[in-house]
C-alpha cells in the first residue's frame, strides 16, 4: 500500500495509537456511486492532507 493512501497513518488518531492511547475514528458510508460517495472520494483524493489543506474548505453548518 502506498503511504499516502493509508488514511489511518495520516489520521489524527494515529499519533494517539502510537503511544498506546485508545482512539476512535468515525467512518461514514453512502451508497456506491451516490453523489455523497463521489464527493467524499473527491475530497479524500484531492484535499485530505494535501498542500491545499486550509481553513477555507466548506464546513457543514449543522456542526457549528
Amino acid at each position: 500500500m502506498n503511504f499516502d493512501q493509508n488514511r489511518f497513518i495520516l489520521s489524527d488518531q494515529a499519533s494517539f495509537v502510537k503511544y498506546g492511547i485508545p482512539a476512535v475514528a468515525f467512518k461514514f458510508g453512502w451508497l456506491p456511486e451516490s453523489p455523497e460517495q463521489k464527493a467524499l472520494n473527491n475530497w479524500i483524493q484531492n484535499r485530505y492532507y494535501h498542500s491545499n489543506d486550509d481553513l477555507s474548505q466548506p464546513l457543514d453548518s449543522k456542526f457549528d
